[in-house]
């Protein structure tokens, strides 16, 4: 679920499902590192913790790969979701140098 904080330039994301419900936190700077030779991408991205319901601690989720791999997961079904295309040409939709994500 997107959530809008006062002041904030660009909208949250706050997980509502266990282990991570409740937990707010926003995406950074995103790229898609394409490999060629296997035929798929990655997702590369930084995010910013906002915060935790009283179980869990900022900290906890900055250091977990559970976590990064959850909300790894979350935005590869936001990009889809949204048929976002990243490449060379940035949000132009354009035929060349484009790959959509496939879910995995």
């Amino acid at each position: 679920m997107f959530v809008e904080r006062e002041n904030a330039r660009i909208q949250s994301v706050k997980i509502m499902t266990d282990p991570y419900a409740g937990v707010i936190y926003s995406y950074g700077q995103v790229r898609v590192i394409e490999n060629p030779q296997l035929g798929n991408a990655t997702l590369s991205f930084q995010y910013t913790v906002e915060s935790t319901p009283p179980n869990q601690w900022i900290s906890q989720l900055s250091e977990s790969p559970e976590f990064r791999n959850r909300i790894g997961d979350i935005l590869a079904d936001i990009l889809l979701q949204r048929d976002i295309r990243i490449g060379k040409n940035g949000n132009k939709s354009t035929n060349n140098d484009t790959k959509q994500l496939s879910p995995q």
